[in-house]
């Protein structure tokens, strides 16, 4: 699927429906499809665009979803180096610049 009203539609009756999204489609770089999709779904972050997922908003909003302690005076990095922490795989989350920080790797890696 890569209708955006859709999407979010479905995701509202059932987070699960994340599974037959089109996860290429250009609603991945559009902030307030993605902002209203992690609030229904925080593992959808992994998704979003590069950009987003740098987004302070909409990684706090991604992870406060999952229950993740973080605070909206997070820096992006904190909120990711906290989820990686409670859980590797959320390294996935993570921008690409992220990805190649040395601490976030190793916490992500202690975690998996």
């Amino acid at each position: 699927w890569s209708d955006k009203e859709f999407v979010l539609g479905m995701l509202g009756l059932n987070g699960n429906a994340l599974a037959y999204v089109n996860k290429t489609a250009d609603m991945w770089s559009d902030k307030e499809f993605v902002m209203g999709i992690v609030g229904l779904n925080g593992n959808a972050l992994q998704y979003a665009s590069d950009d987003l997922k740098g987004d302070q908003n909409v990684v706090f909003a991604a992870f406060k979803q999952k229950g993740y302690s973080v605070e909206g005076h997070m820096s992006v990095r904190e909120m990711i180096l906290a989820a990686v922490r409670a859980d590797g795989n959320n390294l996935q989350c993570a921008s690409n610049e992220l990805r190649e920080d040395r601490e976030v790797v190793l916490a992500a890696v202690r975690k998996s």
